[in-house]
């Protein structure tokens, strides 16, 4: 139902195969969102492989940086935890749109969060969009704050924890996406809409589903973070 989709929004689960169904969701969603936007769709400058691979060096930058600890992941996991807290309330608020406001936005995260954290009622339906931003911000604060602490205490190094629960994230998405990307140049290639040449759609689809695939990097780190397991020393 409406609440599972939700969650679901909040935190993919590893492994998740794309499929087929969900793949024209996305395109089509891309496709809204383009006209939205209002891409310039004349500027071909770039061929498929170009847009991949400024794609892949992204990821691969972020991936080297973590491997080799040349970023400070505390400050980087505090950016994501602001990020995360706006995208998940205009992501609860299109689902709600979507479902003609069956369930209120308010209603929708606060279910979502009680089942990726275990935290209730963060918000509520007479705070402004900000407002429940801050809330779910502070509330991720806290627990993360809770959770460094928890790492620490048992002897662990929490940056090395954090980097590899990163690592194993970005991993898991930049496989689905891969295979995501290929179907889209698949369907791309056989299409062209007026004037517009296969590879510029291709083009436009591609980067409206990386900057999706970055948005869900960074809330899944956050959460899969947060619902780290942390060994206990029984000394």
């Amino acid at each position: 139902g409406m609440l599972k989709s939700a969650a679901k929004k909040l935190g993919l689960k590893y492994g998740e195969p794309i499929n087929n169904k969900q793949l024209i969701n996305m395109v089509e969603t891309s496709q809204k969102r383009l006209e939205l936007k209002n891409y310039d769709i004349r500027k071909n400058t770039l061929e498929y492989d170009d847009v991949d691979n400024i794609e892949r060096q992204i990821i691969y930058k972020k991936r080297s940086d973590l491997v080799n600890n040349n970023i400070n992941i505390s400050s980087e996991i505090n950016d994501y935890m602001e990020f995360s807290s706006n995208s998940i309330v205009e992501e609860c608020i299109e689902l709600s749109k979507e479902n003609n406001a069956k369930d209120k936005a308010y209603k929708i995260i606060n279910n979502g969060l009680k089942n990726l954290i275990g935290v209730e009622d963060i918000v509520n339906e007479n705070m402004s969009k900000k407002e429940m931003a801050q809330s779910i911000e502070k509330t991720l604060k806290e627990k993360y704050t809770a959770k460094i602490d928890e790492i620490e205490k048992q002897g662990n190094n929490s940056e090395n924890i954090q980097n590899n629960i990163a690592l194993s994230v970005i991993d898991a998405h930049w496989i689905q996406y891969i295979t995501a990307v290929q179907n889209l140049r698949d369907l791309t290639s056989l299409t062209g809409y007026g004037n517009t040449k296969p590879v510029d759609i291709y083009k436009q689809k591609s980067l409206d589903m990386f900057n999706d695939l970055l948005l869900r990097i960074k809330t899944d780190i956050v959460f899969s973070i947060l619902n780290h397991e942390v060994p206990q020393n029984n000394l």
